[in-house]
């Protein structure tokens, strides 16, 4: 973790001059799966932006205006994170 994410928790992986359609987040190893995702969306002309989210407890305690550069309002988020979710049977 960088000085950046330390202080942040959190970071814009592509600094585009456009509106996205939509961002993913992403934490740790997921990271390449979101940018994995973002050249082919590209390529097919969809505006997809990433974001790397290490600590997002440091994330979460950052003003409103921080989180939501990163997560404008009205456009979809999407996250990838490894685990699993519920209870095993």
């Amino acid at each position: 973790m960088n000085v950046f994410t330390s202080l942040f928790g959190a970071l814009d992986t592509v600094l585009d001059n456009y509106v996205n359609e939509a961002v993913v987040a992403a934490t740790g190893s997921e990271l390449q799966l979101a940018v994995a995702a973002r050249r082919v969306l590209l390529g097919e002309g969809r505006k997809l932006n990433v974001v790397s989210i290490p600590c997002l407890e440091i994330f979460l305690a950052q003003g409103g205006s921080y989180r939501e550069r990163l997560f404008p309002r009205g456009v979809p988020v999407v996250t990838i994170e490894a685990g699993r979710t519920g209870e095993r049977p």
